[in-house]
């Protein structure tokens, strides 16, 4: 959740100092979760507030806490979703940060089963010293081959799934990349200055599932820069998977 933390998660394991090379610094997280899922017979509503102490001993601490809310809309065959989160985080000043998404899924009209959905999902940047960036609990990843922490950027994603029979699904994702400042995010492909637009990624999955404890899973994809302005120089990034589960009982 910080830069030290960071630091420590990318420095080589050492056998001689185990617990203090191996082991995340200590935090206490505390949740408290309500769910209604159909107010007024229409909407599904969710709110949380989440509690992150930061009980490590060495370094500037970080405590930080959430207030969380969702609605989501069933009307027919579509789904639209709307959320968002309010974040007080302290570093000795208290400073307020913000992050939301939405969603709009479309159950086709198939023989099959399918669906379309668009999403988009926004974490704030720094602004100043009372309205700074975003940082998530948790870190999840909306790309499959870029996988940077949703603070100061912005996902947009269009994926189409299908079932097309007991054994056979396939997906399709198509995902755009934007920062909202250019202090925040400053990785790949963004080597100094460069522009907001990082680019687009698109990855494809299909799974084979002959029987319910058995599963494979080929996927293939690439990153664009070239579809951006922050690193136009940049090569693309590929990826190719092969996945294998067996579930043994």
């Amino acid at each position: 959740m910080t830069s030290a933390e960071q630091s420590l998660y990318d420095s080589p394991l050492d056998y001689d100092d185990f617990s203090g090379t191996y082991f995340a610094p200590r935090r206490l997280l505390a949740a408290l979760d309500w769910e209604h899922p159909s107010a007024a017979e229409i909407l599904r509503l969710r709110a949380s507030f989440i509690s992150q102490t930061d009980l490590s001993d060495e370094g500037e601490k970080f405590h930080s806490q959430y207030l969380i809310l969702k609605a989501g809309l069933p009307v027919k065959s579509f789904l639209f979703e709307l959320g968002g989160s309010l974040e007080l985080a302290e570093t000795g000043d208290f400073a307020l940060a913000f992050a939301w998404d939405f969603g709009i899924s479309w159950k086709l009209p198939a023989d099959f089963t399918s669906r379309l959905s668009l999403a988009g999902h926004f974490a704030g940047g720094r602004v100043n010293d009372s309205v700074t960036a975003f940082v998530p609990v948790t870190t999840k990843y909306y790309g499959d081959i870029l996988r940077p922490k949703l603070s100061g950027l912005s996902v947009f994603d269009l994926n189409y799934t299908a079932r097309l029979n007991d054994a056979i699904g396939t997906s399709l994702s198509a995902l755009y990349f934007v920062r909202g400042d250019k202090g925040t995010y400053n990785g790949f492909p963004v080597y100094g200055g460069g522009g907001y637009f990082l680019g687009a990624e698109i990855f494809a999955r299909v799974i084979w599932s002959p029987v319910s404890d058995i599963q494979l899973t080929l996927g293939a994809g690439a990153f664009l820069p070239s579809l951006g302005d922050a690193g136009l120089d940049e090569k693309p990034r590929w990826r190719a998977e092969i996945t294998a589960v067996i579930s043994l009982y």
